[in-house]
């Protein structure tokens, strides 16, 4: 299991804690449909909270199977009366969903197939290409300057970025290390049927005693915004596309100046194809 090496202080930090296995220089993709895509150039990084995905994935922040047998068998005792761990753990589970935000990437600079078809949904879909380093700098520098409302309560959450890893939720036999773990951290665990999304998942966790009020503040996302220029590599656009798709998707980024950073898809063209870019528009001139 990965620990988290800098302090954290209620009192609000501004620090986004990488989990020990990752580099910064480490590439990501976000997969998206067009009008996600909008909304994130215009509002900025949305994080999700977790129990939203439930519906997608009902493995989502689950203990194992090993996890309840075991809570079957633990108890405390107050009066001679005796409370089963079994019988509160469902209700902590969904208490720590309720009090943490997500946001999914995908690890490596590869394309994937099913991801596009997954999470595009659609063949006008696009692909965010960054680094871990790249956001673990706009969430910082968005958490020091932005002052709106989500900005201000995520300053007083647990901030990490971290690698999934991926479990078999049936037969994992290491029950008595989860239930020693941090709340928030059963949701860095996801179940192995998922191991093809290689995910990187962003935290802000709210779930420890004293923060409750701040994910409920919240509400069903937080949103952090970001400088497009400094978060994004390169716009992918989807392999499924057509040429009218891409030339959409780089009006948009005219919107931002950064036309130039939309790319086909490497899988759009195979080997001694001739690649089909539509010209992006031309850039004023200094002092034009």
């Amino acid at each position: 299991m990965s620990t988290m090496a800098s302090h954290f202080s209620v009192s609000g930090d501004y620090t986004v804690h990488l989990d020990d296995n990752l580099h910064k220089d480490a590439p990501l993709l976000r997969y998206m449909d067009f009008n996600k895509f909008k909304l994130f150039l215009r509002n900025g990084l949305r994080l999700a909270r977790a129990d939203v995905f439930v519906k997608d994935d009902p493995f989502e922040g689950e203990y194992t199977e090993q996890v309840y047998a075991i809570s079957r068998q633990v108890y405390k005792e107050d009066n001679g009366i005796r409370t089963y761990v079994s019988e509160t753990l469902k209700k902590e589970v969904e208490r720590i969903r309720k009090h943490a935000f997500v946001s999914s990437w995908a690890l490596g600079g590869s394309e994937s197939v099913a991801m596009w078809r997954l999470y595009g949904k659609s063949d006008d879909s696009v692909a965010i290409k960054t680094t871990v380093g790249q956001i673990m700098n706009e969430i910082g520098y968005a958490l020091q300057k932005q002052v709106t409302e989500p900005a201000n309560l995520a300053k007083f959450m647990k901030k990490q970025i971290v690698k999934v890893s991926y479990i078999d939720h049936r037969t994992n036999d290491a029950a008595k290390e989860f239930l020693k773990i941090d709340d928030g951290k059963i949701l860095h665990y996801k179940n192995v049927g998922y191991r093809h999304e290689e995910e990187i998942r962003i935290l802000f966790d709210a779930s420890e005693q004293g923060r409750g009020g701040i994910a409920e503040k919240t509400g069903d996302a937080c949103i952090i915004p970001i400088r497009q220029e400094k978060l994004i590599q390169e716009i992918l656009v989807s392999p499924f596309a057509c040429d009218c798709f891409f030339k959409s998707v780089q009006d948009e980024m005219e919107r931002c100046n950064l036309a130039e950073l939309v790319k086909w898809s490497d899988l759009k063209f195979v080997p001694g194809a001739e690649v089909n870019t539509p010209p992006a528009k031309l850039r004023r001139r200094v002092g034009k």
